[in-house]
């Protein structure tokens, strides 16, 4: 998948992402298939790619905003970070 890295060509260097959040259920629906994956944390991963669906931030979807989510994904990239750092 196009998204797994990407090439910085200034440098040649490669990025390989640990997780992916989404901004909300619809992007992430179109990508894992899904009609309607739950919020947070999935339980499944792509390729090690630990994948995060936090509700959207448009004001559209205001009525399903709930900040826990994204305190939880910056808890958990706190302990990833934490994880790569030993």
């Amino acid at each position: 998948m196009a998204w797994r890295s990407i090439s910085l060509r200034t440098t040649g260097h490669y990025i390989f992402w640990r997780t992916f959040a989404f901004n909300g259920k619809k992007a992430a629906s179109v990508l894992l298939g899904d009609g309607s994956p739950s919020y947070g944390l999935q339980a499944e991963s792509i390729s090690q790619v630990a994948i995060f669906v936090p509700p959207s931030t448009s004001a559209a979807a205001k009525r399903y905003w709930d900040s826990r989510y994204r305190h939880e994904l910056a808890e958990f990239l706190g302990r990833s970070a934490g994880a790569r750092e030993r």
